[in-house]
């Protein structure tokens, strides 16, 4: 039997691909490490920015080489007007909302620890459900010791124990011996070089059976139920699309509840431009290489360390006499969400930030 035509042409269109489809990707920092010195585009940001091999130079430091194996960067970021430097430890692109899992955490029957004892997650960084965030479920266990969980089976096979939920935690898998940016003095705000934290460091946890590293960053982000909540996190950029300038980040408010986080793209406005005092040509010339001038300021302003990097609308007030409260600063969301809904591109990227605050810094 002959089809005409028409049914020919309708049945060969079916079998034709549709559109191309943009794959989901989640990179962590196991993905980081391994592209170290490939010239991969992981969400904007390239392997070598994220961290820092020993003995290579740190981000934003003159001088200061990374120790004691390979750390993560200390990026320069601000919120609600608060210097903040924080890590990205996962970056999402075209992807699924992160969604929670369990984490186990045994304690004897009078909700003591007992030494040799880790936490127990579900699953790793090699199964699609992997997230760096989880919620808590403590088990009161009697007779508790560090051979009586160590996977999933064993959890949820145990009997006569007591269940309790706990709060949403952040907590990304690292690969074994990574940690944060060091040049040996400690971990540091890139910019006023004052001591930061990060909450506690590297943990061990059990995963079917194997130990894995991770850290815990704590309950740092907002949730309800398997729901993550993600506020923006605003990046400059020369133009729409291209990768996020080295200045200073503007974090949500209360960034230490907010891990999770929407990039969205502030080109730069016309006329604005960053502070980089005058003691910092390192930071200059990471501006001049990404083809942004900073205006040369006077050695007076030093002392402003806090400020470096950040993006004002009038740089004529790095010459006021009350300088910085002169300047009409974008170093908060609120300020930002004033700009033109054109100046503001969200991006089909999200992060998870290890954040912390440095000690208040007065010039």
């Amino acid at each position: 039997m002959r089809l005409p035509a028409a049914v020919l042409a309708l049945s060969l269109s079916a079998c034709t691909a549709g559109p191309e489809v943009t794959p989901a990707r989640l990179w962590t920092t196991r993905e980081f490490l391994t592209a170290h010195g490939q010239a991969y585009d992981f969400g904007g940001w390239s392997p070598d920015e994220l961290l820092k091999l020993e003995g290579e130079p740190l981000a934003f430091r003159d001088g200061a080489l990374q120790t004691g194996g390979p750390g993560l960067t200390f990026f320069p970021g601000v919120a609600d007007g608060a210097p903040v430097t924080f890590v990205i430890t996962e970056i999402w692109a075209n992807h699924p909302q992160p969604w929670v899992e369990p984490v186990w955490a045994p304690f004897d029957e009078n909700q003591q620890a007992v030494d040799g004892v880790q936490n127990v997650f579900p699953v790793g960084l090699d199964s699609t459900f992997y997230t760096p965030f989880w919620r808590a479920e403590f088990l009161l266990t009697p007779g508790l010791t560090p051979d009586t969980y160590r996977d999933a089976r064993d959890v949820l096979g145990a009997e006569g124990i007591e269940r309790r939920l706990g709060p949403l935690l952040v907590c990304p898998f690292v690969p074994e011996g990574l940690g944060f940016g060091d040049d040996g003095t400690g971990w540091r705000d890139p910019l006023t070089l004052g001591e930061v934290s990060l909450s506690s460091g590297p943990r061990k946890g059990w995963v079917d059976g194997a130990l894995v590293d991770y850290y815990d960053f704590g309950p740092r982000v907002r949730g309800e139920g398997d729901a993550v909540f993600a506020a923006d996190f605003y990046v400059f950029v020369k133009r729409d699309g291209d990768r996020p300038l080295p200045l200073a980040a503007v974090l949500p408010s209360e960034p230490l509840l907010n891990a999770l986080v929407n990039r969205v793209d502030v080109p730069l406005p016309e006329g604005a431009a960053p502070f980089v005092p005058e003691a910092r040509p390192e930071l200059r010339a990471l501006l001049e290489a990404r083809g942004v001038t900073a205006p040369v300021v006077p050695a007076s302003l030093n002392r402003f360390t806090a400020y470096a990097l950040r993006v004002a609308m009038n740089p004529s007030c790095f010459e006021a006499a009350d300088f910085p409260a002169s300047c009409d600063w974008l170093d908060s969301a609120a300020r930002l969400r004033r700009l033109r809904p054109d100046q503001l591109m969200a991006r089909p990227v999200q992060l998870t930030l290890g954040v912390a605050i440095p000690p208040e810094v007065s010039p």
